[in-house]
């Protein structure tokens, strides 16, 4: 059995980080860094840049409109976002993507916060190749770790405030760890697993994963328990911080994520919308999930031999372009593109490599020269099969403003290694079986960049969007700003300190703040309403039209009317 570490093998990862890296540097540099994509990151935003502010001694947010509002009912992230712990409010998302990102922030400004993405998905290029470098080749194993960075909904993940990118890149380290039988190694395998768990809580069932993928691959359980036991420290560490900052030993976005199961059929068609998209209409969607199926079980073409290989993955790819191509040109053709994105938001729409899986999980399972490939495969497997169900099952699904199913995201790696065993043919095979090979990963790699250019258009777009409507409300002279949007808080993370910010919910709300604004003595306050949710009163403040603005990438959230109002009383 071939193992990575040879010289090659780091060469080929070295050359693929860096592509990888370079790419995403040039992306993160070419679009805004003034604005963020979606509340998500603006949350992280903040609490980075509050970790810089307070030298890592406070997780709660500021409030610099506390002097109008010391009873913080006007705070402007409403719950679950931020929770109140006492006096003090605190992100519900876990701190370790902020705390990595905060002295990136300090050295380079906001353009520093994405930068541990990036350097998330150059890891992942880096392991892919070098775990796939002794099956493959440094050749196939340098295009198949650029296909994973560049080529799937990874990329999208390396170019915005967020921690998906490092949380495939700590399991793939696991499974290169994991790729020679050995105590040490598998210790330092459940350490990386269970480091991993402090970004994203939804990796706990990455260990499960791997013990399973050893325990498949005849490994001892003297190697599990070693690797158990890596992942045990960061895990009681986890719970153990979880428990003295929140109260809680699962912390705050599980215990404010995880709800009652709902109907069974409403399971059914997450799962499929996961694997394909919802569609635009039940139908579609059914035919969407179909398509998947379909080409996933078209491996029983190649189960005993591989005279049908050419037939197997045409259909495959027949069915996964089919796929791709009614996602992505709906999506860059729609009126408001991120609505329809939701629609589509599927691996195979975003990740067309995927319909290869079931080929290449044929193929690697009756095929000794992949036998290396085969704790990382199916750990990646086991985690779509742990993770899968619960994510339906507890959560609460929502196709939401994201590009791809970016929670099962650490089983890109297998579903990527699956689509080059499907297509990898020796030398010695006829030449027409070499050519559709080869022309099949070029289209489906393709289309996963075509696929990735378009999720950078609309995280641009929407960028520019976000930051147009922030310098409309600084362009109104007016020392606070009230708002009824529930995200403009998190949305616009560069307001949060530019002007105080309060946050009311209907009439009365807008009352109080009106009333304490007046004994502060503020002559004027600028009102941002949504278009679509206006209050049908304002008592306690007379207001006047200041403007408006309108938005395309998300309306309901873009759409606003500016109003100048005076706190002295009714209208």
């Amino acid at each position: 059995m071939t193992h990575p570490g040879r010289p090659g093998d780091f060469r080929s990862g070295a050359a693929c980080a860096c592509v990888a890296l370079v790419a995403c540097l040039i992306t993160i540099y070419a679009t805004p860094n003034d604005a963020v994509w979606t509340v998500d990151c603006g949350a992280k935003a903040l609490l980075a840049e509050q970790l810089v502010e307070t030298g890592y001694s406070r997780l709660s947010f500021d409030y610099p409109a506390a002097t109008y509002d010391p009873l913080g009912r006007a705070f402007p992230i409403p719950s679950p976002f931020a929770i109140r712990l006492g006096d003090a409010f605190v992100s519900q998302y876990p701190p370790a993507y902020p705390a990595t990102a905060a002295p990136f922030y300090s050295l380079l400004g906001p353009a520093g916060l994405r930068l541990p993405a990036a350097l998330g998905v150059a890891a992942c290029a880096f392991f892919f190749a070098f775990w796939a470098t002794p099956v493959f080749g440094e050749r196939r194993a340098f295009a198949g770790g650029l296909a994973l960075a560049l080529a799937t909904p990874l990329f999208f993940y390396g170019v915005t405030i967020w921690e998906h990118s490092i949380t495939v890149a700590l399991p793939l380290a696991s499974v290169a760890a994991l790729s020679r039988p050995n105590g040490a190694r598998a210790l330092l395998a459940g350490l990386l697993a269970g480091v991993a768990c402090w970004y994203r809580e939804e990796l706990v069932f990455m260990l499960p994963a791997l013990a399973a993928a050893c325990l498949l691959c005849d490994r001892t359980w003297r190697e599990v328990a070693w690797l158990s036991l890596g992942a045990a420290v960061p895990g009681a560490g986890l719970a153990l911080f979880n428990t003295v900052v929140y109260g809680h030993p699962l912390g705050l976005h599980v215990s404010y994520n995880v709800h009652a199961s709902p109907p069974l059929r409403e399971i059914l068609r997450d799962l499929g919308a996961l694997a394909s998209g919802l569609g635009v209409n039940p139908t579609e969607g059914a035919l969407l999930a179909t398509s998947a199926v379909a080409a996933l079980g078209l491996a029983v073409l190649v189960l005993r031999d591989d005279r049908r290989l050419p037939l197997a993955i045409l259909a495959a790819t027949a069915l996964g372009l089919a796929a791709w191509l009614r996602g992505a040109s709906a999506i860059s053709s729609a009126t408001i593109p991120f609505v329809e994105m939701m629609r589509f938001n599927g691996f195979a729409v975003q990740f067309p490599l995927v319909c290869l899986a079931g080929v290449g999980f044929a193929r690697l399972q009756r095929t000794p020269k992949y036998a290396p490939l085969r704790i990382g495969v199916l750990a990646g497997m086991a985690f779509l099969a742990f993770a899968l169900p619960f994510r339906v099952a507890f959560s609460d699904f929502s196709s939401g403003g994201h590009w791809g199913p970016r929670m099962l995201l650490p089983a890109a790696p297998a579903l990527v290694a699956l689509a080059l065993v499907a297509v990898d043919v020796s030398p010695g095979n006829p030449a027409r079986s070499r050519a559709v090979s080869r022309g099949v990963w070029f289209a489906l790699v393709a289309a996963g960049l075509i696929s990735s250019a378009l999720s950078i258009r609309l995280l641009d777009d929407q960028k520019r969007e976000s930051r147009a409507l922030q310098q409309r409300i600084e362009a109104v002279d007016a020392e606070v700003v009230v708002t009824n949007f529930p995200a403009l808080g998190q949305q616009l993370p560069g307001l949060w300190h530019e002007r105080p910010l309060l946050l009311v919910s209907d009439a009365a709300g807008f009352a109080d703040v009106a009333r304490a604004l007046e004994r502060e003595h503020i002559d004027e306050f600028l009102f941002v309403q949504g278009a679509h949710r206006r209050l049908g009163q304002r008592p306690g403040a007379r207001c006047v039209p200041a403007g408006r603005h309108r938005g395309r990438q998300v309306a309901r959230l873009f759409d606003v009317d500016l109003l100048r109002c005076q706190p002295h009383g009714p209208d």
